[in-house]
């Protein structure tokens, strides 16, 4: 089985709460940042992203915008 790049780059993006109230939490970046911190490019780093189940899309509110969902192109890693 072949690993997913996507996948464990964004595991490793890791936001640390200076609150211990708040769980520790995942970046949220764009296609573009992802695809030149790996040099891929975006056509395959959203096929990742489509592909697999440990990463979802970022809903529009969660990055302070009113555009429809299809325009935000911005992933997450999915804490279990």
């Amino acid at each position: 089985m072949n690993q997913n790049p996507v996948e464990q780059y964004l595991k490793e993006q890791i936001v640390i709460n200076k609150n211990d109230s708040r769980p520790e939490s995942y970046k949220m970046l764009s296609l573009k940042k992802i695809s030149k911190s790996l040099n891929l490019k975006r056509r395959q780093v959203y096929k990742y992203c489509l592909k697999s189940e440990n990463v979802r899309k970022v809903k529009p509110l969660e990055v302070g915008s009113l555009r429809n969902k299809i325009n935000i192109n911005v992933f997450t890693y999915k804490a279990n």
